[in-house]
């Protein structure tokens, strides 16, 4: 899975999966191929109106995505991620981690992108136990799950 080869593997739990909103403007039309996957984490969703991953025992889902290897630095930006920065300057740190079908058959390595906990609890995290993000309508009223 090396950057420096044509394609790269990057697994997307939020607002970068398909039909979702950086998908759209990011993604759409760049990538290769996309399965649904599986990682190990606990999953949270922020008051920000985006997820975070966070090491854990738990299960993350979200797609396992073919990108051409170019398009990683599209996805660090949209994570605030730079490599090479102290990690404590980063919204996210990029990790290699092993993906599983949601049956739980071994895919191989991913990049992934995780908070740590203090990221997580500045940024007002609530836990989801499924381990499944849906986007939020926010009104001054109500907030409903889509999809």
């Amino acid at each position: 899975m090396a950057v420096g080869g044509a394609v790269i593997r990057v697994f997307v739990y939020g607002t970068l999966k398909p039909g979702q909103a950086n998908w759209e403007r990011a993604l759409r039309g760049h990538v290769r191929r996309w399965r649904a996957a599986v990682i190990r984490g606990r999953l949270f969703d922020l008051a920000t109106g985006f997820p975070a991953a966070t090491a854990g025992n738990g299960r993350v889902h979200g797609y396992a995505l073919h990108l051409p290897a170019e398009k990683l630095a599209v996805v660090d930006a949209i994570e605030g991620f730079e490599p090479g920065r102290n990690p404590g300057r980063n919204l996210y740190q990029r990790l290699t981690v092993f993906a599983f079908t949601p049956q739980g058959a071994p895919m191989g390595k991913v990049y992934a992108y995780f908070m740590d906990a203090e990221g997580r609890d500045r940024l007002g995290g609530t836990e989801l136990p499924e381990g499944i993000w849906r986007p939020l309508v926010r009104s001054k009223d109500r907030a409903e799950p889509i999809g």
